[in-house]
């Protein structure tokens, strides 16, 4: 159920995505549109998959009943306060976090004080909140509701630029849509609250000093993993018009797959391998942990094969209408290749970080995070100086693959080897994927230029069937 509803939930995303094409297509309101709800998405990320994630889904575990409720409430409390201060800083002054985002796009400091900014500052202490109620939900193993959040949120964006044709106010229009939406998903998570967490009058402060630090190294941890599509964005926003949009779009694609299934692997791995350790079952960790493992990487490495051949498909069919043209989508289709190749390693490491924090090791994720950010100018700096956008996305993908190599070390898990997650079943699983996948590759491209439907047809078939085979040997 729950990698049904994120399915739902991506697909109104990319819908979203669609939709935003539609109407403002590669220009300067895209990517001030862009800019808008990046940092309500960058939010949902570094609360709901990292800090609040990492340090209250093993707590709440931990804890009985009542201190558990006790808990919450006080988590609640601290999230609303702080993100309500920094909402109002947004709203006084956007060019604090606006300008990070997105420095070469002019306009921005003209929004200060206005309706624009306004709803994606009401949007944060709301969000944060909403991480806080994920995580209780989450740690009793209802994902359901939780998951929902997402597609409540798109909806209502979905809602404001489907609704409200271009025009001078349709950026303000798009900007009450995401106050809007942020408020809808906490209400559907509030609404299924089980009272004992909203009644308890405990002021003992369970929140301890090594909580707060699991949090602060959790959220960094996952701030920190967005940095490098951030850091991409801002400096494909030196391209020139449109360039930001474009990053934008491939990325969304990306993240389908990547939403559907790699986070509904891990957001179970980590409440079933928190429950595991707070029973002192260690054995059964590392087992569970590498099922997990060889799963998302098999899932990974189809996805890329996938993607390879029918992303110019994808793009033309999702993409190719309204304000796009055919060089803005060879532009994305190319991007989005290049993009898919960071899908694997962000398999390995979301468990591996699951993994850790399930371990309450939230500080080791943060300091090699942080670690592989420190390259980040290295890795940028060639795509800047030849003005590519392939060498700037590309940089994404050679970070994800150096903290993925890097956290599996650390958390000692082998990837190759005898006991590694890429040996044994895992080998003959892939390889009998490939060889199902082939022949529905070939025909795909047989039929690339009679009709982008069956083309995806064959390559969607190909796709379930090369799953179906493959997953079968790993059992």
């Amino acid at each position: 159920m729950l990698a049904a509803m994120l399915l739902l939930g991506r697909f109104s995303g990319l819908f979203r995505e669609l939709e935003l094409a539609r109407a403002f297509g590669v220009s300067r309101d895209a990517d001030i549109a862009v800019v808008l709800l990046t940092l309500p998405d960058l939010l949902v990320n570094l609360l709901l998959t990292g800090g609040l994630s990492a340090a209250l889904v093993p707590r709440f575990r931990q804890l009985p009943l009542d201190e558990r409720a006790a808990l919450f409430r006080q988590a609640s409390l601290w999230a609303t306060a702080a993100f309500s201060a920094a909402g109002i800083v947004l709203w006084l002054y956007p060019m604090i976090i606006f300008g990070v985002i997105a420095p070469g796009l002019p306009g921005l400091s003209d929004l200060a004080g206005g309706a624009v900014v306004a709803g994606v500052a009401i949007a944060l202490p709301l969000t944060a909140l909403s991480g806080v109620t994920a995580a209780y939900l989450n740690a009793q193993g209802r994902y359901l509701v939780a998951g929902a959040g997402t597609l409540l949120f798109n909806l209502s964006v979905i809602a404001a630029l489907v609704g409200h044709s271009h025009g001078p106010d349709m950026l303000a229009m798009l900007a009450l849509a995401i106050g809007a939406g942020a408020a809808f998903r906490l209400v559907s998570q509030v609404a299924v609250m089980p009272r004992s967490a909203m009644n308890s009058l405990s002021l003992r402060p369970f929140a301890d000093r090594a909580m707060v630090q699991a949090f602060a190294a959790g959220a960094l941890a996952a701030a920190l993993t967005l940095v490098p599509q951030i850091v991409v964005r801002a400096a494909a926003s030196l391209l020139g018009s449109g360039t930001v949009a474009s990053f934008n779009y491939a990325q969304k694609l990306v993240e389908l797959p990547v939403g559907i299934l790699i986070t509904t692997i891990s957001t179970v791995a980590l409440t079933k391998l928190s429950g595991l350790i707070a029973e002192k079952r260690e054995a059964e960790v590392r087992i569970e942990l590498l099922k997990d493992l060889r799963l998302a990487s098999l899932l990974a490495a189809l996805v890329v094969v996938f993607a390879l051949f029918f992303a110019d498909a994808v793009v033309s069919l999702l993409f190719g209408r309204g304000q796009m043209d055919p060089a803005a989508l060879a532009r994305v289709a190319a991007l989005t290749r290049v993009a898919f190749l960071s899908v694997p390693f962000v398999a390995i490491s979301s468990l591996m970080i699951a993994f850790l924090n399930a371990h309450l090791q939230t500080s080791i994720v943060f300091r090699i995070t942080l670690s592989c950010v420190l390259t980040l100018p290295l890795l940028v700096a060639p795509g800047l100086w030849l003005r590519s956008d392939g060498l700037l996305m590309g940089a994404v993908v050679v970070f994800q693959a150096i903290l993925a190599i890097w956290l599996a070390r650390r958390a000692n898990i082998g990837l190759a080897g005898g006991e590694g997650v890429f040996a044994g079943k895992m080998v003959r699983a892939l390889a009998i994927g490939i060889a199902v996948a082939i022949p529905f590759l070939a025909m795909g491209l047989a039929l690339k230029d009679y009709s982008n439907f069956l083309q995806l047809g064959f390559g969607g078939v190909g796709f379930l069937l090369a799953l179906f085979c493959s997953a079968r040997v790993l059992r």
